[in-house]
């Protein structure tokens, strides 16, 4: 137990350095180089509202224009999207196209083909491609700050990682382990410097892309079959020898990923399998996770010797991170909850992988 101990300070340690050196966006209001924001929609009724009005207060930016792409939506989302895009002034409107989503090649992933579609109508003048979702919402400031400093340092692509909302006690107990992971795993700042994709960490809330970086590498084309379609691409550049970063965007964009547990079980279920390369090494990130937050608990049952501080250092690892990203400050006691959480989650996933039974939004992946 004493080596588990080492491994979980060794954790905290990564956490706590990553939480002071995490790049900073610096804040900007007007957009000095023409961007094009992609955002495609499926079934978001409850989101649109929200997401077009963070959308129209930055078109104010005459350097500014939105491709909005309906995938097939059956729930009245496209006839909400005409009607707000048809409430803005004229020169809002003139900057924004409104389309509708082919049938899904064989082998693409219903969301990069919506990508790609809306990456088709950008117009040739635009320089940068700001992908976004339509769970999130943002400030005036957002789009601005990380396009000028994209330009300013030479960046290829940047992702502003959105503070994530949780107000359920499920979202508040498993939602954090999605920078958690990251935040106690690798050097961030040291990991800009590296030419390993493996060492890529990208959000596709809100994911920005020089145009000229994603046409070289193939963007949405290249990846098409990726579930995770943005860290993909994101190790797409890297491959490239092109400049990839994970930035703080809490000051900038919000986002709550999942509304209730149904949602959060579903979004995991489809994707956790993807996020790494096999079958074997799921298991040993789980045998990982199952030792370093699991088995000191058992360890105090048992009455193992440094047990209790193995425990006291993982739960360090996630207050802070709670406290980096504003989270819950009671939700940390319970990270052997929300890895045993977790290791089902990435059980589950890989079952409806090799059974053929993911779905997302009525559409099988």
């Amino acid at each position: 137990m004493l080596y588990i101990f080492y491994i979980n300070l060794l954790l905290a340690l990564i956490a706590f350095v990553n939480s002071y050196s995490f790049r900073k966006i610096p804040k900007e209001l007007r957009l000095i180089l023409p961007t094009t924001v992609i955002l495609p929609y499926r079934n978001e009724v409850k989101n649109l509202p929200n997401i077009l009005k963070s959308l129209e207060k930055s078109l104010k930016n005459e350097n500014l224009s939105a491709v909005l792409v309906n995938d097939q939506s059956t729930d009245g989302s496209q006839e909400l999207t005409t009607k707000l895009v048809n409430s803005w002034d004229d020169s809002k409107r003139s900057r924004t196209k409104l389309i509708s989503s082919s049938d899904k090649p064989e082998g693409w992933v219903g969301k990069s083909w919506a990508n790609f579609q809306g990456f088709k109508e950008v117009s040739s003048d635009t320089q940068f491609l700001l992908f976004i979702d339509a769970d999130i919402e943002f400030n005036e400031f957002a789009i601005s700050s990380c396009i000028n400093m994209m330009e300013k340092e030479e960046l290829d692509l940047v992702s502003p990682y959105p503070k994530q909302i949780a107000l359920t006690w499920r979202e508040k107990l498993f939602q954090p382990l999605l920078h958690w992971s990251w935040m106690t795993t690798l050097l961030l700042r040291k990991s800009e410097k590296s030419k390993r994709p493996s060492t890529v960490v990208a959000n596709g809330q809100f994911m920005a892309v020089r145009k000229i970086a994603y046409e070289t590498c193939g963007g949405h084309e290249k990846i098409r079959t990726q579930v995770l379609d943005d860290i993909a691409l994101g190790r797409l550049l890297r491959r490239n020898n092109l400049n990839v970063i994970l930035a703080d965007g809490l000051e900038y964009i919000t986002c709550r990923m999942y509304s209730n547990f149904s949602e959060l079980i579903g979004g995991y279920s489809k994707s956790l399998w993807s996020s790494l390369p096999n079958l074997f090494a799921a298991f040993m990130v789980s045998v990982f996770y199952f030792a370093t937050s699991i088995l000191p608990v058992l360890g105090i049952i048992l009455n193992w010797k440094y047990s209790l501080v193995s425990l006291l250092a993982i739960v360090a690892s996630r207050y802070i991170c709670a406290l980096r990203f504003g989270e819950s400050l009671i939700s940390p006691i319970f990270q052997p909850m929300a890895i045993l959480m977790f290791i089902l989650l990435m059980k589950l996933s890989w079952y409806k992988k090799y059974t053929n039974k993911i779905q997302w939004k009525g559409r099988t992946i």
